[in-house]
């Protein structure tokens, strides 16, 4: 299977298993009133969160929307414009899963026939939409828990079957207000028709063609870096305090440096600072990188004139990447 979205989900949920063990043709949900026996998702908090490029929510007598501007929100080197949403119903594990879950092989099996399981409660929304909410059928009271998933592609698809190894660059679940995954049922589901699921997006970090601005271990240790990011923090085993063994920030350019420091606008190359990063995860049982994206559209002058940690985190607003091993 070709890797989908982080280090831990990636594996399960890949664009080419979507596409074979799904076919599904999908369709964007009309209306903001919550439908009995449905899942209603608002689009609008979801494409806030992805790059400036994004086109936004289309009036009906819009037909060229707007671009959002989300200063900070780590455009990627593409526009997002198709969504995958659904619900995944997982009866095999307790454990809600998210970007920091490990997945096993046999995990990983599992959860392919989970997403076999959920064919009837995944669309697609290509982007723009008319409107900002998107319902489908709420698992029934015999599915044990599920959970919500978006998967935001590079690609315009219209079927599952459009999409290719490449095109998913953002994915999320739904989370708590402390940004932890939880379960759903049909009787815990609410009914309040104000009631907002909260799904947070993460990059893509491990793909095919990775999106701009990601450092990440995968699961064998071995770092993914790419261009253009800043490394501003790596933590062992869930310490607060990052790693002394790096000197921060690492500044991730293409063309930059393939020695000495990387703390300069000038940076080092993605395969020099692969080098620094590889031996930090030796005999931890986690690794938690932090990053910023300096060069991303829409930062501000204060972030794009930023060279210290302090100045970065400040100034850009951080991402965190967790492996677990």
């Amino acid at each position: 299977m070709k890797i989908l979205a982080s280090i831990h989900l990636q594996a399960a949920l890949t664009a080419a298993g979507l596409a074979a063990m799904l076919g599904l043709a999908g369709c964007g949900g009309s209306g903001s009133g919550m439908e009995r026996g449905k899942v209603q998702v608002d689009l609008r908090p979801v494409i806030s969160q992805l790059n400036d490029r994004s086109p936004a929510i289309a009036s009906a007598s819009d037909s060229s929307p707007a671009d959002i501007t989300v200063p900070g929100a780590s455009p990627t080197t593409d526009a997002v414009l198709s969504l995958v949403v659904g619900a995944l119903v997982i009866d095999f594990t307790d454990t809600p899963l998210g970007p920091d879950s490990s997945i096993t092989k046999a995990v990983q099996d599992q959860i392919t026939d989970a997403v076999k399981n959920s064919i009837k409660y995944i669309k697609v929304v290509s982007l723009p939409v008319a409107d900002a909410f998107i319902t489908f059928d709420l698992p029934p009271p015999a599915a044990k828990h599920w959970e919500v998933f978006v998967v935001g592609t590079r690609d315009k698809i219209n079927v599952l079957e459009d999409i290719s190894d490449n095109s998913p660059i953002y994915f999320g679940f739904n989370t708590d207000a402390s940004g932890k995954p939880y379960f759903l049922t049909a009787a815990t589901y609410p009914t309040d028709p104000n009631f907002a699921l909260n799904v947070v997006m993460a990059r893509a970090c491990i793909a095919n063609t990775p999106p701009l601005g990601c450092a990440q271990f995968k699961d064998d240790r071995t770092p993914a870096v790419t261009a253009s990011v800043e490394i501003i923090g790596v933590y062992l085993n869930g310490s607060s305090s990052p790693s002394s063994s790096l000197t921060y920030p690492i500044v991730v350019r293409t063309g930059g440096g393939t020695s000495g420091a990387c703390n300069t606008n000038g940076g080092c190359d993605p395969s020099y600072v692969k080098t620094l990063l590889q031996p930090v995860s030796s005999g931890a049982t986690s690794v938690k990188v932090e990053t910023t994206h300096q060069q991303s559209t829409g930062q501000s002058p204060a972030c794009a004139g930023a060279t210290t940690v302090a100045g970065l985190r400040g100034n850009c607003g951080s991402q965190f990447y967790t492996t677990t091993f």
